[in-house]
Order: structure tokens, then sequence, then C-alpha cells
């Protein structure tokens, strides 16, 4: 499938993440205060997000190793900390890795 479930990160990446800014349009492009259920419209639509949030992490597949990429899928499609934290460990450690070794 070659999908990266971090958003922004290679040429195939969520479009459709469940989160509210990223899912209404900018102030430039919308200048008029956008109410809670005038947000529906654009939550239902099938249309990718205006707003890329790069760098949010979605769930990703499910125990059926599908994704789809459904705004409406909020366990999939969701950026939350929990499922950055194995990803922030990791990049914490590369960036540590130098340091610790020319300490010694």
């Amino acid at each position: 499938m070659g999908m990266s479930y971090m958003v922004g990160y290679g040429d195939h990446f969520p479009q459709r993440i469940h989160h509210r800014g990223s899912s209404l349009p900018s102030i430039k492009d919308h200048p008029q205060p956008i109410a809670c259920k005038e947000g529906s419209v654009y939550f239902n639509s099938s249309s990718p997000n205006p707003n890329v949030l790069v760098g949010a992490l979605v769930g990703g597949p499910g125990e059926d190793d599908v994704y789809n990429d459904d705004r409406a899928d909020f366990r999939k499609s969701e950026p939350t900390l929990t499922s950055m934290h194995h990803l922030l460990v990791f990049w914490h450690t590369l960036w540590l890795i130098p340091i610790l070794i020319s300490t010694h």
C-alpha cells in the first residue's frame, strides 16, 4: 500500500483526518465565523482536509490492517499524543545518542 500514517510525509498520507481545525477552511479562504453545526458540512465532506496538519500521526489501520482514510472513523483517523509517543521517544533517542557518545 505504501501509505505513511504521518500527515504530510511521503507521497501517500492521510487526507481526511479527524481534526476540526484541519477539516475547516482557513480564515483566509472563509473569513466568516463557522458555528459548530455549520462545521458538520465540512466534516461530512468526502473532500480532503483543506488544511494539511503536517506531522500529525493518525491512529492507523485496525486489526484487519485496513485504513480507509475516513474522517468519521476517529479511531483510525484522529491524531493523538498516544500514537505519537513512540515516535517522539525514537526521535529523542536518535538525538541523544551522539551526545552520549561524545561525552564518553
